[in-house]
């Protein structure tokens, strides 16, 4: 009898295991605060990413303003004549400032006048200091 209920109980496990399909448990879970949690940090990225993008542009702008042409010929327009009348180098504006260039010899003399007057105005000007100081 022990026997019959070994096999019965065999034959009834095997014939469920063979016949049965596989089962997955699965557990939903539905969690408000974790998912307001995550759109209110998807919202912060896109809030940074704006403000990063904002950053470069003013990064862009700010490096092109250094560098390149920024249109100060434009400022004081001068004719081809009279920008070919400008010194080309460091000695030659030297020379003109001692008005010892032949080659900007009217500018030099220009430039000697003005600084003479400046040189008597502030003349001018200190002894007016002192007379109202004494």
């Amino acid at each position: 009898m022990k026997k019959q209920i070994k096999n019965c109980i065999l034959s009834l496990s095997l014939l469920l295991c063979v016949g049965a399909k596989p089962v997955y448990a699965i557990d939903l879970v539905f969690d408000a605060q974790a998912l307001v949690a995550n759109m209110q940090q998807l919202a912060s990225w896109a809030q940074q990413l704006q403000q990063m993008s904002a950053q470069l542009t003013q990064q862009t702008n700010t490096f092109q303003s250094m560098n390149g042409n920024r249109g100060m010929g434009n400022v004081l327009p001068l004719a081809n004549a009279a920008r070919n009348y400008l010194p080309q180098g460091a000695g030659d504006m030297v020379g003109v400032l001692n008005n010892t260039s032949n080659s900007y010899s009217g500018m030099g003399n220009q430039i000697q006048a003005l600084v003479s007057n400046n040189v008597s105005t502030l003349k001018t000007m200190v002894n007016i200091k002192f007379t109202e100081i004494s």
